[in-house]
């Protein structure tokens, strides 16, 4: 990466028993940890959305080697974790826009004010992208890191198994869609509904947004997923009415591809319905 991405740029603190750690994350640190990711995603070490053991394991020997100070698996983590975010929703941005060039001097895409007016408008977050986007040499690593997840063996998922896919590094249980029944983590705690439904949802979405699937996921994803034919469906769900509350948060929820493709995927009307209430109460600041 030949320039700060301020957005990227972090200090971190993590306690570890009678210490502090500090992560400090800058141009050159962030560019190893990414380097460093994609080699252990060559290795085959991210079976599903995150590393396995080995490779968390592999990933704090060797950033810590190679930026000469100690790193922790939750520091490395919390870092993913941000990438990934700032990662979805620069692809957000994009959508299937191919046209977009480069501006250098702006380091970020070439577009018109009143482009990024009307991106803007419809999502706030994407201001942050206007003066200092992520380049496409840092878009390309970033893709390497989170596209292509496993499509065989325990990794595999099929819509109607009604068993979304787990994450790889045994932090969570496997979590079953149709199941009301609370499922307890590795720790002894219960993870409760709102909880369990943000699993769900960040499961749906990982596998929405791999492209590397099948032709059957390409099928399902690719049916009623214009606005009118999800909008459509949004009004027939219980509160969610023409000109209600809920059906005006649609609105604006379902002006990002992803979302469509998750909701269409999400098959049960109830779910639907948690999904979009979930939605706005994570919009409002309601989950805690």
């Amino acid at each position: 990466m030949s320039k700060k991405n301020s957005n990227f740029t972090t200090t971190e603190k993590l306690a570890s028993g009678s210490r502090k750690l500090s992560a400090l994350w800058n141009a050159q640190t962030i560019a190893i940890f990414i380097d460093l990711c994609i080699k252990e995603v060559d290795l085959g070490n991210r079976p599903g959305t995150h590393f396995n053991k080995v490779g968390w394991a592999r990933l704090v020997t060797n950033i810590s080697k190679e930026i000469g100070r100690p790193y922790e698996k939750l520091q490395l983590k919390n870092k993913w974790d941000l990438l990934k975010k700032e990662w979805k929703l620069w692809k957000d941005l994009k959508g299937k826009e191919t046209g977009l060039g480069w501006n250098v001097t702006k380091n970020t895409v070439d577009a018109s004010e009143e482009w990024w007016q009307d991106k803007i408008k419809a999502e706030p977050k994407y201001a942050r992208f206007q003066f200092e986007g992520i380049s496409p040499e840092m878009e390309e690593k970033l893709d390497m890191m989170f596209l292509n997840v496993t499509a065989t063996g325990k990794h595999s998922w099929a819509p109607s198994s009604g068993v979304l896919p787990i994450e790889s590094d045994d932090d969570v249980n496997q979590v079953e869609v149709n199941n009301n029944n609370e499922k307890k983590d590795k720790g002894g705690g219960k993870i409760g509904g709102a909880a369990k439904l943000s699993l769900q949802i960040e499961r749906l979405v990982e596998v929405v947004e791999s492209r590397s699937t099948g032709t059957s996921m390409a099928n399902i994803v690719s049916q009623g997923t214009s606005i009118a034919e999800v909008m459509k469906d949004v009004a027939t769900l219980p509160g969610a009415e023409r000109g209600s509350k809920l059906w005006w948060f649609a609105t604006k929820l379902f002006c990002a591809q992803e979302k469509r493709e998750m909701f269409v995927v999400m098959e049960d009307r109830d779910l639907k319905l948690q999904f979009l209430n979930h939605e706005l109460a994570e919009d409002y600041n309601l989950i805690v």
